[in-house]
This record gives structure tokens, C-alpha cells and sequence, in this order.
């Protein structure tokens, strides 16, 4: 009897370990949304799941504006407190837009990259134009005051989206071209914020990439 006991307390004590593995290489530590890692394989599988599918998927890659000057002028908690809160703007944006639905299966495929950078994927779109209003009601969801303890902080992001087709792409190209129309984007002087990656931006983004990038801007 008490070996069947410890047995079954050596079984539970497995499992949390397992899960608690699994959501330390899954999830990021800070926003809870999924990690780069885990994030790449829902993409893989997307295009896997949906090579014979005529519409397109869209790549949004998101960095927020100033976020060096937020932690530099307001401290690290402070910055945690934005990057949690961007987080909780995302995840309520998605439900907005239908991301709950099971065509994205168990979770809405969004993540933080690293530091101050995120990325969603979206799906079953037929033309680019159902993308970019997609990124747009995005951004403006995502942008605004955001009030922490005593401050008030003027939360603005830059969009870079990708657009392509799941039997031409392949993850790492539909990031690394968000990403390039992302860096446009932040050069913008006008305000928009955001920037599909036309036909300058894949001229360029290959030059982009092999040289140093300043995300501080």
C-alpha cells in the first residue's frame, strides 16, 4: 500500500517537473505569451498544415517605440510593467479579431521575440489589403497612454507586416522580412508605424540584415 502511494507521489512530482519544463522552453518568463521557440514551430505548422491552401497568412512584427528611453528614464520595473502590458493589449487584440477561433487551435499564435520585439502570425486572408487593415486595427489597439503607479507613459509600437503564400515561404523568411519592413517602419518620419514589405523593402532587407540594426530609435 505505501509503496503505491510514493509511487503515485513520484508520478505527480514527474509531472509537474515536466510541466513545469516545458512551459520554462515555451512560454516567455515575463508575459506568459509563447517564446520564440515555441512560436516557430506553430508557423512551421501552419505552412505544413496549409500548403494547399490558396489564401495567404501574414506576418506581424511588432517593436516598441522608445523603449530604451522607457527603462533608461523610468528603471527596469517600469519597462517590465510595458512589456507585461503590451502583452495583455495583444492577447485582448486577438480575441478582438477572431483569434480564439479553432482555425489557431489551442492558443492565439502570439509572442514575444526578445526584449522589446513580438510577433503574430495571421491566417486564412485572402488579399493583402484584409492583412494590413488587420495590422492596422492592431496597432491601434496596442498604441496609448498606459498609466503605471504615478506615471504616465505614451505607449507607441512600429509594425512590420509580411504577406505571403504557406507553399513559397518558409518561417524564417516571412520573419526576418517582417522584421526588415518593421525597421522601415521605426524610420518612418511620418507617424504611420507601419509598413508592409513592399518591393523596396525586399530589395533591401537582405543588406539590412548583414549590417548592424539600431532598434533604439
Amino acid at each position: 500500500m505505501l509503496s503505491h502511494i510514493l509511487t503515485g507521489v513520484y508520478a505527480r512530482k514527474m509531472l509537474g517537473q515536466q510541466k513545469t519544463l516545458w512551459s520554462e522552453a515555451n512560454r516567455d518568463w515575463l508575459t506568459g505569451l509563447m517564446s520564440r521557440k515555441r512560436f516557430t514551430e506553430r508557423m512551421q505548422h501552419f505552412l505544413d498544415e496549409y500548403r494547399d491552401d490558396p489564401g495567404l497568412f501574414g506576418m506581424i512584427y511588432i517593436d516598441i517605440n522608445d523603449f530604451k528611453l522607457i527603462n533608461d528614464h523610468n528603471g527596469h520595473a517600469t519597462g517590465d510593467a510595458v512589456l507585461i502590458e503590451l502583452a495583455r493589449r495583444l492577447r485582448s487584440a486577438c480575441i478582438d479579431l477572431g483569434y480564439d477561433s479553432p482555425d489557431y487551435m489551442e492558443e492565439p499564435p502570439v509572442a514575444r521575440l526578445s526584449g522589446d520585439e513580438f510577433a503574430l502570425i495571421t491566417c486564412h486572408l485572402n488579399t493583402k489589403e484584409e492583412i494590413y487593415n488587420t495590422a492596422k486595427a492592431l496597432s491601434d489597439s496596442l498604441t496609448g497612454t498606459y498609466h503605471w503607479k504615478t506615471q504616465a507613459i505614451d505607449l507607441g509600437v512600429s509594425i512590420g507586416v509580411f504577406c505571403g503564400r504557406y507553399d513559397r515561404e518558409t518561417t524564417e523568411t516571412a520573419l526576418a522580412k517582417a522584421d526588415a519592413a518593421m525597421y522601415f517602419a521605426k524610420r518612418d518620419t511620418s507617424g504611420h508605424g507601419l509598413r508592409m514589405c513592399d518591393a523596396e523593402v525586399e530589395s533591401s532587407y537582405n543588406e539590412l540584415f548583414r549590417a548592424p540594426i539600431n532598434r533604439n530609435a
